[in-house]
């Protein structure tokens, strides 16, 4: 996983490559290779590999997560919505499940469902700094500045001297 994130994806492939032939189980392995394939436009084949990480381990959120990142890489909000859906059911405590959810409803103006969804993300992953912060900007989208300021000033006191969260308090404090 380190070599994906530092952009060196042949180098990763040959990983999963080695992973996967030592541990043909892991659903995690499939998850990431199918994720690697996305990065790489390959989606037939990053389907194939999530639906592979859903059958060797579909009671994990992550795995249904993936097939929505999938559906809005083919543009079907609706789909990815779907998967969203699952992956919280499948794991109430998935965070990025709520997020993700969260901003789907913010682009389709369904406001109050993505506050919802931030919500809960904040209530059940307090650590993620993107729930605040979606959180915070929603409302101040919507004119509700105080709301955005009781959300911000939440979050300064887990992350003190973050820059998004003091980006976001002079963004409050301005015209």
């Amino acid at each position: 996983n380190a070599l994906l994130k530092l952009g060196r994806l042949d180098d990763a492939e040959r990983a999963y490559d080695r992973a996967d032939a030592l541990a043909p189980s892991v659903a995690l392995t499939a998850s990431n290779r199918g994720y690697l394939l996305l990065q790489r436009g390959r989606l037939d084949e990053a389907e194939r590999w999530f639906k592979e990480a859903l059958r060797r381990d579909g009671s994990k959120g992550m795995m249904y997560a993936n097939m929505g990142t999938l559906a809005l890489a083919r543009r079907d909000p609706k789909t990815a919505r779907e998967f969203y859906l699952k992956s919280i059911e499948r794991n109430p405590k998935f965070a990025v499940g709520y997020w993700m959810l969260a901003r789907l409803d913010a682009q389709a103006g369904r406001i109050d469902e993505a506050r919802t969804h931030l919500t809960t993300m904040i209530k059940v992953a307090p650590e993620d700094l993107r729930g605040y912060l979606d959180l915070a900007e929603l409302h101040r989208q919507n004119g509700d500045l105080r709301q955005a300021s009781i959300t911000v000033l939440k979050a300064q006191k887990l992350f003190p001297n973050h820059p998004a969260v003091l980006n976001m308090l002079r963004r409050l404090k301005s015209p």
